[in-house]
């Protein structure tokens, strides 16, 4: 199985809630050291964006696959 993207996370940002969604981003880094921004969406923020959140400070490998959209590098 190969995965869309893999890296660790550095940076989990508070949910942006409004009446009909919910996000959170949250910022990874790859083998390459490029940042990358992932939003998670709907109930995904309240699962996994929460345990996330618990274990930012440990730095979790992250491995993301069926993943939606256009990557931004950071440079």
């Amino acid at each position: 199985m190969s995965f869309d993207v893999v890296g660790f996370v550095i940076t989990v940002k508070p949910i942006f809630s409004n009446p009909t969604s919910k996000r959170m981003d949250v910022i990874i880094m790859n083998k390459e050291f490029d940042q990358l921004s992932v939003t998670l969406w709907g109930n995904l923020t309240e699962i996994e964006g929460s345990s996330l959140e618990d274990l930012k400070d440990a730095k979790p490998v992250v491995a993301l696959l069926s993943v939606i959209g256009e990557f931004q590098l950071s440079t």
